[in-house]
């Protein structure tokens, strides 16, 4: 997956593999969340009653998402890699 942020208002995370998801998007508006289908083309806003259901079949929930301090609380985070990856910038983060 790839990851962009603007402060801690606004991200958005692209699934680039495995090929079944691939193109799926998150977008993270303020207190809103929206997700992206690539394989029907719409867009689906998050509702409050599916904010504590899984983000992608992970352990992260949908609101997580959201209150980016619980994540900073809950996990032990580190930084593990740097650098170019095919001439992109990338830091890589570790969520324990």
């Amino acid at each position: 997956m790839e990851a962009w942020s603007l402060g801690r208002d606004y991200s958005l995370v692209r699934i680039l593999k495995p090929k079944k998801e691939k193109g799926t998007a998150t977008l993270k508006a303020k207190n809103d969340l929206f997700t992206y289908l690539s394989k029907t083309g719409r867009t689906i806003k998050i509702s409050s009653g599916m904010m504590g259901g899984s983000w992608m079949g992970s352990h992260f929930t949908n609101d997580d998402l959201i209150k980016h301090t619980r994540l900073v609380e809950e996990f032990d985070i580190k930084k593990t890699f740097e650098g170019k990856l095919e001439g992109v910038d990338v830091y890589r983060f570790t969520y324990i």
